[in-house]
């Protein structure tokens, strides 16, 4: 539950705040080197491109943004109304 809470709260921090910043900002997080580890390592075995569980994708954030069939997973910016 702590690990969900983690990844919700790197994805919903990266995606407000890491949007913006330069790409030549070479300390800048990014989805594919920072988040994506994550989730796969935590997540994918229920929720990867091959086993979409609910609907939910986490392999890209259009995915993530879109959730699955019980609405979003995870609301930028809100760990409170995102789903752990």
């Amino acid at each position: 539950m702590v690990i969900r809470h983690l990844m919700i709260t790197l994805f919903a921090f990266w995606h407000t705040t890491f949007m913006v910043v330069r790409a030549d900002d070479a300390s800048a997080v990014t989805f594919q080197s920072e988040i994506a580890p994550l989730f796969k390592q935590h997540c994918f075995a229920c929720h990867g491109p091959a086993k979409p569980g609910g609907g939910l994708n986490l392999e890209f954030p259009p995915g993530i943004r879109r959730g699955g069939e019980n609405g979003e997973a995870i609301v930028p910016g809100s760990l409170e109304r995102s789903r752990a």
